[in-house]
């Protein structure tokens, strides 16, 4: 089977969790995924597949659709058991907020996200017409945290580790904005991996309370909102009928990923890059 590829970005609107699954005896209870290789924070294709197909799932007229796109449901389809026809991949961080002295946050990212970015592009034979500029903001990077705010010639401290991105220049700026969202700043890999590490990363305090006692208090890790990702899809080329109405309605609304939707966490928006 011929499969097109396609590329998406996804920004967090909230506060984030999706979590690992796995068992933590530290200060933090829940943990959010991470990839295998780089340790960042990533979201899983069968989390990410799992979300979307409950985003359509909402409406009892996509049955077709849905089954097509995601697979059969063992429970409401007489117990067979079909893979779906599209490809999911997961979902690789892109950049991610932290706080800052003279604006309220900066987008961080780092020389080895973007080169991950390049090869996976490379790899599944997506043609990405920035390449080129990307390449161009990495040559920039001299191994400290730097930021390209126009109207900024002072330094920028970034809160969480009290440290100073410098003054950079790069005529651009509208590419790299647009993939990595607003106030852009280019870390060190080292950097990088400390910022997005369980030490750094918001961990917020949840409680369950019976008649107003507390019975359980537990500490869970977030991805706060505005960090971004990118993901892969692979529909098959025969699937125009079923494509254009999965690719409007992702993109049309807030497609919930993650745990603890009822407050509010992992509403997302999906873009086509």
């Amino acid at each position: 089977m011929q499969f097109t590829s396609k590329l998406y970005s996804l920004t967090a609107m909230t506060n984030m969790h999706v979590g690992s699954g796995k068992n933590n005896y530290g200060i933090i209870d829940n943990l959010i995924q991470r990839d295998v290789v780089s340790g960042y924070p990533t979201i899983n294709p069968s989390s990410l597949k799992g979300a979307m197909r409950e985003f359509f799932n909402y409406d009892t007229s996509n049955a077709a659709l849905v089954r097509y796109i995601f697979g059969s449901d063992p429970n409401h389809d007489n117990n067979t058991n079909s893979p779906g026809e599209y490809r999911f991949f997961p979902a690789n961080l892109l950049s991610m907020p932290v706080r800052s002295n003279l604006l309220p946050y900066l987008n961080i990212t780092c020389p080895q996200v973007i080169k991950t970015f390049l090869d996976n592009l490379d790899k599944f034979g997506i043609s990405y017409p920035h390449a080129a500029t990307l390449n161009d903001w990495l040559a920039t990077d001299t191994g400290e945290a730097t930021h390209y705010q126009a109207n900024l010639d002072h330094e920028l401290s970034i809160e969480i580790m009290d440290f100073k991105a410098k003054k950079g220049s790069f005529e651009q700026m509208d590419v790299i904005i647009e993939l990595f969202g607003e106030y852009p700043v280019l870390v060190s890999d080292e950097r990088f991996k400390e910022l997005t590490n369980d030490n750094h990363l918001p961990a917020i305090s949840r409680n369950y309370l019976e008649n107003g006692v507390s019975k359980n208090l537990w500490y869970e890790q977030v991805l706060p909102r505005q960090s971004r990702f990118y993901f892969i899809l692979f529909a098959p080329n025969q699937s125009n009928n079923h494509f254009s109405p999965f690719d409007s309605a992702i993109q049309a609304q807030p497609v919930q990923i993650g745990g603890n939707a009822s407050i509010g966490y992992g509403f997302s928006k999906i873009s086509e890059i």
